[in-house]
C-alpha cells in the first residue's frame, strides 16, 4: 500500500485531479447505468413498455452481475473520494473548486438513475397522489387510493399516514397535482431536484459557517457535498432531508449573522419537513442570545420560538385542511418499524433472549417495541439535557449532540440519519480524525451498498455461485478499504476539516 501511495504522490497535481474526477463519474454513470436492472420502479411506469428492459431485469445472470457492478461502482466511488481527499488535505485552499466540479461530476448522473437504497421517493409520489385525490394525508394512507401498488410504494408504509409535516406536504401537493399527472417519471425527476437543490443550499450554508468559524471550506465540503455517502443517500435515494439539514443550516447561519426572524423561518420551514428539525431551535437562541444569558430568559426566548414555530405550522395545517395530528405521527410512523442495527433494538433483542431463559412467553417484536419506545423518550430527555448543559460547547456542536442522542436512541435508524450527524459534525469541526472519519464513513456505505441491493433484490433467490461472489466481493471490498486507510499517510497535517484559514500549502508532493 504505501507503495501505490508513494507513486501516486509522483504523479503531477494537475494529472492527479483530472483521474480523480474521471473515475468517479465513470463510476457514477456506470452505476446509474446498472440502477435500470437491479434499481426499483412502479408497474406504472412506461419503462415496462421497453423489451429489452423486461428482460434484462426477468434474467437471472444479467441481474446479479447488476448487482456486483453496483457494488463495484459504489466502492470505486468512494476510492476516489479518498483520492480526492488527499488532495484537499494537503491543499485546502485551492480545493473548492475542485470539490464543487467532483460532486457535480459525481452526482449529476445520478438524477436519471432508478432509486436504490430506500423506495421513500414511491411514497412521496403515492403521497402526491393521495392529495390530489382529495384525501388528508394525515387520517389515510396510501392504500385507500386505487392501484397504489403500481406506483411502487414500500407495503410496509402503504396503510401509515405520512410523517412528515405541512411544508413537504405543500410541496406533495404542487407536485400531485401538476407533474404527477402528465408523468411518473417527471414527478420522481421533480422529487429528485428537490433533494438535489437540497444538497446544493446545504453546500452553500456550510461553506458559509466554516468560513464564519475561520475554518477551511474546502474540507468541509469534501464531507458535505462530494461523499459518497451524501450523494447516494440524498440524491440518488432522493430523500427530503436532504432539504431538511439545508434548512437547519441556513438557520444557524442567520442566527449567527443577527438575522433572528430568517432563521426563525428556516428552522421553522425544516420542522415542517420533520419535526426532528424543531432540535435546532433552542441552539439558534443561544446563538442569538449569547453563553452569559441567564437561563430562565434563555428558556423563556425557547419557549417562545417553540410555540411561535408550532403556532405557524398548525396554521399552515388548517390552511390544508389538515389538523394538528402530523406531529405526533412524525415520532408514531417512523418507529413503527425497527431497524436491526439500531442499539435500542439489539438492547431489545438481547432482552428478549433473557426473558426467554425465564420460560416468558413474550414476542420478539413486541419487546423490542416496547424497549423502542424507551430509547426514543431517552433520547429526547438526553437531546434537552445537551441543550440547557452549562459546559461551553459551541452552537453547532450542541446541535451535533443533541440530533446524535435523539437519532441513536431512535429504534429506526437508516443510513441517511447518520448523514444528517455526518454533516453536522462536520460544519462543527468536530471530525478531526482522518482515518476515523474514513472508517465510519465507508462502513456506513457499505451498509447503505447492502440495503441498496437487498431492498430491491433478492440476493437469497440467486444461485449458490452469485450468492458467494456477492459475499466474497463485500468482505474484499471491506478488506481493501481497511488496508488503504490502515497504509494511508495522516502524520503532518492532520485532518484539514480543523486547518484554520490561512496560507495553504503549496508543496507538489501531496
Amino acid at each position: 500500500m504505501r507503495g501505490v501511495i508513494a507513486w501516486w504522490s509522483q504523479v503531477p497535481v494537475p494529472r492527479r485531479r483530472r483521474s480523480v474526477l474521471v473515475l468517479g463519474t465513470v463510476c457514477s454513470v456506470v452505476l446509474v447505468l446498472a440502477s435500470f436492472v437491479v434499481g426499483y420502479v412502479g408497474s406504472i411506469s412506461e419503462l415496462w413498455d421497453v423489451k429489452n428492459f423486461r428482460l434484462a431485469r426477468a434474467n437471472t445472470s444479467v441481474t446479479a452481475a447488476a448487482a456486483v457492478v453496483v457494488c463495484l461502482s459504489v466502492f470505486g466511488l468512494v476510492f476516489a473520494w479518498i483520492l480526492l481527499g488527499r488532495l484537499v488535505r494537503r491543499q485546502p485552499g485551492y480545493c473548492v473548486g475542485l470539490v464543487v466540479k467532483a460532486s457535480l461530476l459525481w452526482g449529476v448522473p445520478m438524477l436519471l438513475a432508478l432509486p436504490m437504497s430506500s423506495r421513500d421517493v414511491f411514497a412521496y409520489i403515492g403521497q402526491s397522489k393521495l392529495i390530489s385525490e382529495g384525501l388528508d394525508p394525515y387520517t389515510s394512507g396510501i392504500a385507500d387510493i386505487p392501484g397504489w401498488a403500481s406506483l411502487g410504494v414500500d407495503p410496509l408504509w402503504s396503510q401509515s399516514p405520512t410523517p412528515y409535516g405541512p411544508v413537504w406536504v405543500v410541496l406533495e401537493k404542487l407536485i400531485g397535482s401538476t407533474l404527477l399527472p402528465l408523468s411518473y417519471f417527471s414527478a420522481l425527476l421533480a422529487f429528485r431536484l428537490i433533494a438535489a437543490g437540497g444538497l446544493a443550499l446545504m453546500g452553500y450554508f456550510a461553506w458559509r459557517l466554516s468560513v464564519d468559524a475561520g475554518r477551511e471550506p474546502a474540507p468541509v465540503l469534501w464531507l458535505v457535498l462530494a461523499s459518497p455517502l451524501v450523494l447516494v443517500n440524498f440524491v440518488l435515494g432522493a430523500h427530503n432531508d436532504a432539504l431538511m439539514v439545508a434548512l437547519v443550516l441556513a438557520g444557524v447561519h442567520f442566527a449567527y449573522v443577527r438575522k433572528p426572524w430568517l432563521a426563525f423561518m428556516f428552522i421553522t420551514l425544516a420542522c415542517g419537513i420533520k419535526l426532528v428539525a424543531i432540535i435546532a431551535l433552542p441552539v439558534v437562541g443561544l446563538v442569538y442570545l449569547g453563553t452569559e444569558t441567564s437561563w430562565p430568559k434563555k428558556i423563556g426566548y425557547w419557549a417562545l420560538l417553540v410555540t411561535g414555530s408550532l403556532g405557524f405550522l398548525a396554521v399552515l395545517g388548517l390552511l390544508l385542511g389538515t389538523g394538528p395530528q402530523w406531529m405526533w405521527q412524525s415520532a408514531a410512523t417512523p418507529s413503527s418499524a425497527q431497524t436491526w442495527f439500531a442499539p435500542v433494538a439489539i438492547v431489545g433483542a438481547a432482552l428478549w433472549t433473557v426473558t426467554q431463559l425465564f420460560s416468558l412467553d413474550l414476542d420478539v417484536i413486541s419487546v423490542i417495541a416496547a424497549v423502542g419506545k424507551v430509547g426514543m423518550a431517552a433520547g429526547v430527555t438526553l437531546g434537552g439535557l445537551i441543550l440547557l448543559s452549562r459546559r461551553r460547547w459551541e452552537p453547532m456542536v450542541r446541535l451535533t449532540y443533541a440530533f446524535g442522542a435523539v437519532v441513536l436512541l431512535s429504534p429506526t435508524i437508516h443510513p441517511w440519519y447518520l448523514v444528517w450527524l455526518l454533516v453536522f459534525a462536520a460544519v462543527a469541526g468536530m471530525l478531526t480524525s482522518y482515518r476515523t472519519t474514513l472508517i465510519v464513513t465507508i462502513g456506513t456505505v457499505m451498509l447503505t451498498t447492502h440495503m441498496l441491493l437487498a431492498q430491491f433484490y433478492d440476493v437469497g433467490t440467486l444461485p449458490l455461485v452469485w450468492r458467494f461472489a456477492y459475499v466474497l466481493l463485500v468482505l474484499a471490498a471491506g478488506a481493501l478499504a481497511g488496508w488503504f486507510i490502515w497504509g494511508t499517510e495522516h502524520r503532518s497535517s492532520g485532518y484539514a476539516i480543523d486547518a484554520r484559514l490561512g496560507p495553504a500549502e503549496t508543496s507538489a508532493s501531496s
